[in-house]
């Protein structure tokens, strides 16, 4: 006689019946269940994007706030005929700033014969280290700080900075005015990630110039934005959902967080003992409404009334509070 097997139950256990999987279960195996993906629609369409793309992924930024870590600014080219587009580098033999060209060769192409077709000039990504900026935003202001991305002979990095004339160089290691640049998207030219830098010193914008002898060359002495001060800025995947979710948790901070210019209306205006209590005791009033304990409710005896009332009289009511405070050890947590 053989004995079966079975698994361990209980009394009062539910019993979990099997559901059989449809064709359409099956397909969406490969989708992911949590998360941003196709199965929620609360997320946007810019958190759908940013999920998919991994960390060192190079995008175009939306705004001038998603411009911020490792940061790559290139140029189309100045010639009529198309010729390759150049780039913001930094020449670690001669330790100043460079123009370099970019190839617009297409790598991945598997055709053998005939000539290979062009990179877009929105798919350009650098082929260099020394193609890579770093972008720092200053706290309390729009402006931006571009360094090196890569170590120099001093050891220190070099920031991105024009003087008075227009010359543009990367050879201080200190910010202050003339490094400070401020990311001005063009949403006329109808192409996300084109942007004009102005220097925040002396407000001209950033762009490219041709000497005599054919050479590009860094200025800065534009007062409007023309097609040599139009840039292509890219930066890294990572960074710019940083600056999403940054700007998601201000807006609901601003909608969460309760503004106190609004709580002191309401209870002012809503009753006229309230608002006398504010005019003869502000101090007193804020301290009930934000940091009395039991609920709001004030704990006093006739006796402490008489000695508030006698300390008030005699000029002596804040050591007084202080005394009945201590007594109470209301503040032992403060």
């Amino acid at each position: 006689m053989s004995v079966r097997a079975t698994k361990l139950s209980f009394k009062g256990d539910k019993t979990s019946h099997k559901r059989k999987r449809k064709h359409r279960d099956l397909e969406d195996d490969d989708a992911p269940r949590a998360g941003p993906g196709i199965h929620n629609p609360t997320y946007s369409l810019q958190s759908l994007t940013c999920a998919a793309e991994d960390d060192d992924t190079w995008v175009l930024p939306s705004t001038a706030l998603e411009v911020r870590g490792p940061t790559f600014m290139y140029h189309a080219s100045l010639s009529d005929d198309g010729g390759a587009p150049v780039c913001i580098s930094y020449d670690t033999g001669r330790s100043k700033l460079a123009v370099a060209q970019l190839s617009t060769d297409n790598d991945n192409d598997d055709d053998e014969g005939g000539e290979r077709p062009r990179v877009k000039e929105s798919d350009i990504v650098p082929s260099a280290v020394q193609h890579v900026w770093v972008s720092t935003r200053i706290a309390g202001s729009e402006t931006v700080t571009i360094r090196t991305g890569i170590t120099t002979s001093s050891g220190a990095p070099k920031f991105l900075g024009a003087d008075a004339h227009g010359l543009v160089s990367a050879d201080r290691e200190a910010r202050g005015s003339q490094e400070e640049w401020n990311v001005v998207p063009l949403a006329e030219s109808g192409a996300t990630g084109m942007c004009a830098l102005q220097n925040a010193a002396s407000g001209k914008y950033l762009g490219l110039d041709e000497t005599a002898g054919g050479q590009i060359v860094l200025r800065a002495d534009s007062e409007i934005v023309g097609f040599a001060e139009r840039w292509w800025i890219k930066v890294q995947s990572k960074y710019r959902r940083e600056a999403h979710e940054e700007k998601k948790r201000a807006e609901r901070t601003e909608v969460e967080e309760p503004v106190r210019g609004e709580v002191e209306s309401k209870c002012v205006t809503s009753s006229p003992v309230l608002r006398s209590r504010l005019i003869s005791s502000p101090a007193t009033f804020f301290s009930k409404i934000y940091q009395a304990w039991g609920a709001g409710r004030s704990i006093v005896s006739r006796d402490d009334g008489r000695e508030l009332k006698k300390a008030r009289h005699d000029g002596r009511l804040q050591e007084a509070l202080l005394d009945r405070r201590a007594k109470l050890k209301s503040d032992r947590f403060c």
